[in-house]
């Protein structure tokens, strides 16, 4: 096949160049890999989507596209591969499908997504479910995607094709699940799903104050400065953060903000805005908010896209490095 190459116009080169000097020029320049803030590189997977089991033990994350998976498939959805990396020995274990749920993701049917935990961290649950049957099909099979990567509901039901209802619909659920205690890992069908409950994200008890476009100062509840933040590139006009008090009450701040569970520690991301309106990359701080700690915040990484923190209090982060691409990367705030 023969692409078509549009040479840009005027306009667009200028475009072009005033966005390279924007890179040029910017925190991307700065770009500092994760390692140099003491973070580990634990995995490189396609997406910025991960999970960390409750007991510490597993970090799970997802691959490319199943090669089981029909290009013409009915209920074609993105059936993503699933990996689990043991977090004490760096080991990482591919799940690999049996065949009747080889036969599922062939069909667009098979899990995919992040899954959940069980309460006692032995298994890992996925669930899907089939609308395709139904009226309507486009706009219903598009509500019909893989459901595993935010289950909540842990009502067992029977049959690994049980039938759910909605209001004026019936869909087709499928349950699978991966047992943990038995290696090398294999996705199975199973009867029911039961997720364990993650815990509703803690807002920090901080002001955040905007003193310019170019300046941002954060103050601990009793009055302490804990940070001063300035443009990281050189060109840029404005930097920000997300308004931790909004009206609406949409909980929006939860993507830019994470607390420790002892409450210790934050982390949060700081966006910065060239001259020409581009959005660098989100950079990722964190702070010590004990009275002991020392002031400052503590530049993790030049993007961020995902926060979250195991029970031990280690710090884990989605981010790019200059060599592998999009990497999953632990902190270990004790050392």
């Amino acid at each position: 096949m023969i692409k078509r190459v549009l040479c840009p116009t005027l306009s667009a080169r200028h475009a072009f160049l005033l966005l390279g000097m924007w890179i040029g020029f910017s925190g991307c320049a700065k770009r500092s890999d994760p390692e140099n803030s003491g973070g580990e590189i634990l995995a490189m997977p396609e997406r910025c989507e991960f999970r960390i089991s409750g007991d510490d033990k597993w970090l799970l994350t997802v691959g490319e596209e199943s090669p089981h998976l029909k290009p013409d498939a009915k209920n074609h959805s993105r059936q993503r591969q699933t990996f689990l990396t043991d977090l004490e020995t760096g080991e990482t274990w591919f799940a690999e499908p049996d065949a009747d749920v080889r036969k599922r993701i062939s069909e667009g049917l098979g899990p995919d997504g992040l899954g959940c935990f069980s309460p006692d961290q032995t298994r890992l649950y996925f669930r899907t479910s089939d609308w395709s049957h139904l009226s309507g099909r486009g706009q219903d099979a598009a509500e019909g995607r893989q459901e595993s990567s935010e289950m909540v509901d842990d009502t067992p039901q029977s049959g690994p094709a049980a039938r759910i209802s909605v209001p004026g619909r019936q869909a087709t659920r499928y349950h699978y699940v991966v047992d943990l205690t038995e290696k090398p890992f294999a996705i199975r069908e199973t009867d029911q799903v039961v997720c364990m409950e993650r815990p509703d994200a803690v807002k920090p008890d901080i002001e955040v104050r905007r003193v310019s476009d170019k300046r941002i100062e954060i103050y601990s509840s009793d009055g302490r400065k804990l940070a001063t933040h300035r443009p990281r590139g050189r060109l840029s006009r404005r930097i920000g953060i997300r308004e931790l008090h909004d009206r609406w009450d949409t909980n929006q701040w939860e993507s830019d903000y994470s607390l420790s569970p002892d409450g210790s520690h934050l982390a949060y991301r700081i966006s910065e805005t060239g001259l020409i309106g581009f959005a660098g990359p989100t950079a990722g701080h964190m702070l010590d908010l004990s009275q002991h700690g020392s002031q400052g915040p503590r530049f993790l990484a030049a993007s961020v896209y995902a926060m979250q923190w195991d029970s031990k209090g280690n710090f884990y982060a989605c981010t790019s490095h200059s060599e592998y691409g999009t990497v999953i990367v632990r902190w270990d705030l004790n050392h």
